[in-house]
């Protein structure tokens, strides 16, 4: 049905039926609304929403000043802000001195600048710097430590090696075991050279004309580019650290003495004189004529010292040590010595053998060591 066709149709009743329809007053309770309070009048109107507003603001500003006066619960953090305004905190320092040591401050050091000193290399330092030799008897490996001057200055002279990117291979598998190790493969090279020094292995040919860094011992490694110089460095080292060193060379009547190493002693010590025992030099009478045996054992070359005690009095011994090989020793001789401070003490010390067979003769006194070649 329409809207207006229902309206119609209501029109048409008649006034008694409507009358009936009619309820009375107490039978149906009218509900009002009840009236709002003031404050609820006050805020619905628009006073009250800038106020609610106005509220909110403040809360987030202090809350946000609460937070920025908070202090850093970390170490170095930032120093809590002081209620008192710019004017009063420059008021309050024209009138309270300033410690110098407050006003001249060094600045932090930057970044870059802490990095570039991690990575600026360590000073040189001895360490337990180790050399080996694979002896050339083939009896195994040979080694000394030395000290930590020499140590230092080999260390240095590593660290001025530049890689040339050529690369050997290994040797053998496996490594040294101990300091003096008896089987070496037969791979290795008699008179083969090793370097320990700040945790890493140097390998330098029995030749001393090439090292290289390597991994291990036998391990393989990269060439590296070293002079005459430092090859010379450290041979000196192997023959001759710790002791003074001298060395001797004799010929034809005459000899030169070359100060080999230098180190500290307490004594020094003089060649006056080298003195072949002409009666057994083959050079004076012919060596096919004698035995040979006795011709080793009746021979006493002479070598004459002059021993100076530097600053003590010193109880000690000179030994004289012979041979043509390491396994082909011959008879030498030793003195006691009762030297008294700055006073020169003269010894002189024997030993046999055949010159021309290359005998190698080496002294010791304290820490001097002179070693006497004779030369062709």
């Amino acid at each position: 049905m329409k809207g207006i066709t229902a309206f119609e149709a209501i029109g048409n009743l008649s006034d008694a039926l409507i009358m009936s329809a009619v309820l009375p007053d107490d039978a149906c309770p009218v509900v009002t609304s009840p009236r709002p309070s003031a404050f609820k009048r006050f805020m619905n109107s628009s006073w009250g929403v800038a106020a609610v507003c106005a509220s909110v603001a403040v809360s987030v500003m202090g809350g946000i000043l609460w937070a920025g006066n908070r202090s850093d619960p970390t170490p170095g953090g930032t120093p809590p802000i002081t209620g008192e305004s710019e004017s009063q905190t420059e008021a309050a320092m024209e009138h309270e001195p300033v410690s110098e040591e407050e006003t001249v401050t060094d600045p932090p050091a930057l970044e870059s600048e802490t990095t570039e000193e991690e990575t600026t290399a360590p000073p040189v330092s001895g360490g337990t710097v180790r050399l080996r030799q694979y002896t050339w008897d083939g009896w195994g490996i040979s080694n000394r430590k030395l000290d930590e001057k020499a140590g230092a200055r080999l260390i240095e002279m590593l660290r001025n090696l530049q890689p040339t990117g050529e690369y050997t291979e290994a040797l053998a598998s496996g490594t040294m075991e101990g300091d003096y190790d008896i089987e070496v493969p037969e791979t290795v090279e008699r008179g083969t050279y090793w370097i320990e020094a700040e945790g890493q292995v140097y390998r330098v040919s029995r030749d001393l004309d090439a090292i290289w860094l390597v991994e291990r011992h036998y391990g393989e490694g990269e060439k590296l580019n070293a002079d005459d110089a430092f090859f010379d460095v450290f041979y000196d080292l192997w023959r001759y650290h710790p002791y003074d060193s001298y060395v001797i060379s004799y010929k034809d009547g005459g000899f030169t003495v070359s100060h080999a190493y230098e180190a500290d002693s307490p004594i020094r010590v003089e060649v006056l004189e080298i003195l072949p025992d002409q009666v057994m030099n083959p050079a004076v009478i012919d060596s096919d004529s004698m035995p040979r045996d006795v011709d080793m054992l009746d021979a006493k070359h002479k070598i004459t010292l002059r021993i100076t005690a530097l600053s003590e009095d010193i109880e000690t011994t000179v030994r004289l040590h012979a041979q043509y090989s390491a396994d082909n020793l011959l008879v030498g001789s030793s003195e006691k010595l009762s030297l008294k401070a700055g006073v020169p003490q003269t010894v002189t010390l024997t030993y046999n053998g055949r010159p021309s067979w290359g005998i190698d003769v080496s002294i010791s006194v304290e820490n001097v060591r002179i070693y006497l070649y004779h030369m062709e």
